[in-house]
């Protein structure tokens, strides 16, 4: 059985490390290079947010994002793709 990332649980982990590293949301948005509005609305679980985006804030936060599952041996391009 695979868990799904719930908006909420991933908001609050956010905001747990940005408040453990002493950072407002404010801060943490500069540093990232987004918003003030999409720190507050993760945090909040309002929002889908953009995976660049994501990365970035994981980033500043020192937070490491884990995928599972059984995965292709190579990428898979897209813009390999033949239409």
């Amino acid at each position: 059985m695979t868990e799904q990332i719930n908006k909420n649980r991933l908001g609050d982990a956010i905001r747990f490390q940005r408040k453990r590293a002493g950072l407002s949301q404010a801060n943490l948005a500069k540093m990232s290079g987004v918003g003030n509005a999409l720190i507050f609305n993760i945090e909040h679980g309002h929002t889908g947010v953009r995976l660049d985006a994501m990365a970035k804030i994981l980033s500043v936060l020192n937070i490491k994002l884990e995928l599972s599952g059984e995965f292709p041996e190579s990428p898979i391009r897209l813009n390999d793709a033949k239409n």
